[in-house]
């Protein structure tokens, strides 16, 4: 049974994460704890609930249950890409670039300004100044200036949140128990809340395993050497990054273009690969090298081939993969329209309960949700001067 109090304890810990992110992402500029397809600030943070903190909590006999535990790390890791790369970092610096970097030659002030609403960014130039070059010395913080854009771009990211968590609700039967698609993110929080032959412990069975802490201790230590050669030059480096396009540039057309070649050792690849089946992870190999032969091909044969706009791909690779992706979700929807049909039937109808069993919330409550996070995007965009068939399309 989930008890309030995980709630309460999730919600501090999505609380610190907010705080923490943005100081280690823009000013320790360190590792990326929300920003990555692993949370990393999540999953620290259920290791000390797990391992440290539900130790001490099992002394009084008040610990947490593993449902709590994964309710806890829920919340984290679906909040924590809010004040990371996922959206902060990104959408509040797009709000006031324009007016930031407009000069007598982009323009921006004639083109672009007069495009922004008052309500979607703050428009003083000394707010938007500070931001980029710093708060002067005793300077406070212009809220003011703040609250009213920060508000409607909240509402925007619940109203997409919303209609995400909608389609969740919608697909998960038919993903989960009919295709058993597996969910690499959602193993490795499984595994260590899971206790040892369904039997309570003082150290879930995760912590017991040799071979998970050999594989934990090889990345661990490497970065660390990494870190420390970063403030003490006189420690060695350990190079996991081997860029072969200089090596490829001497020999000529069409080789030059292989550019960028990166051998890079990850580990954290290298952990959700041993995560996903084996045909996926072979398929990530072989697309690489296929897209990289597609640019040698194209070299060889005289194409202009520009690169992927801030990407390190041609763009040719980019629309490629966006096709893919659109290709997918067309036949992800193709494959469960039985389900589909079934679900909008009971809906509509309202003949059964039944199908709702086992799911988070109702179905109708999701196909209203889905409506209406979709319409308020459809209306937010439209107050800020988009078309509705273009934002609806």
């Amino acid at each position: 049974m989930i008890r309030m109090r995980a709630i309460l304890v999730g919600l501090l810990a999505v609380a610190v994460l907010g705080i923490v992110t943005p100081i280690c992402d823009l000013r320790w500029i360190g590792s990326l704890i929300g920003a990555t397809y692993m949370p990393v600030g999540a999953v620290f943070l259920l290791f000390f609930f797990v391992f440290i903190l539900n130790w001490l909590l099992k002394l009084f006999k008040v610990q947490f249950s593993a449902q709590e535990l994964l309710l806890i790390y829920g919340m984290m890791a679906v909040s924590s890409g809010i004040p990371s790369f996922g959206f902060a970092v990104h959408v509040i610096p797009i709000m006031i670039a324009p007016f930031y970097y407009a000069t007598a030659t982009n323009q921006y002030e004639k083109l672009i300004h007069p495009l922004i609403p008052d309500w979607m960014a703050p428009k003083n130039p000394d707010t938007i100044k500070w931001f980029f070059e710093g708060l002067p010395q005793g300077q406070k913080l212009p809220w003011k200036d703040w609250v009213g854009p920060l508000f409607w771009w909240t509402l925007l990211v619940l109203a997409i949140y919303l209609v995400m968590l909608s389609l969740a609700i919608m697909v998960r039967k038919h993903w989960v128990e009919d295709e058993k698609l597996v969910f690499p993110l959602v193993q490795v929080p499984l595994e260590m809340v899971k206790e040892e032959d369904g039997k309570p412990s003082m150290v879930p069975a995760f912590f017991k395993s040799r071979a998970m802490w050999i594989a934990f201790l090889i990345p661990a230590v490497i970065y660390s050497i990494k870190a420390l050669n970063l403030y003490f030059p006189a420690i060695p480096n350990i190079n996991l990054d081997f860029r072969m396009e200089g090596a490829l540039a001497t020999m000529g057309k069409p080789w030059n273009a292989l550019n960028p070649f990166w051998l890079k050792i990850f580990f954290a690849v290298i952990g959700l690969t041993y995560l996903i089946p084996v045909d996926l992870a072979f398929s990530l190999w072989f697309f690489y090298l296929f897209f990289q032969l597609q640019t040698l091909i194209g070299a060889a044969a005289g194409f202009q081939m520009p690169m992927f706009p801030n990407a390190y791909a041609r763009a040719f690779q980019g629309y490629q993969a966006a096709g893919g992706i659109i290709a997918m979700g067309v036949l992800l929807m193709w494959a469960m329209r039985a389900d589909l049909k079934k679900m909008f039937v009971t809906v509509w109808k309202n003949v059964s309960k039944a199908e709702d069993k086992g799911e988070a919330i109702a179905y109708r409550l999701a196909v209203v949700g889905l409506i209406a996070g979709f319409l308020f995007i459809c209306f937010w965009a439209m107050a800020a001067g988009a078309k509705f068939w273009a934002i609806a399309l």
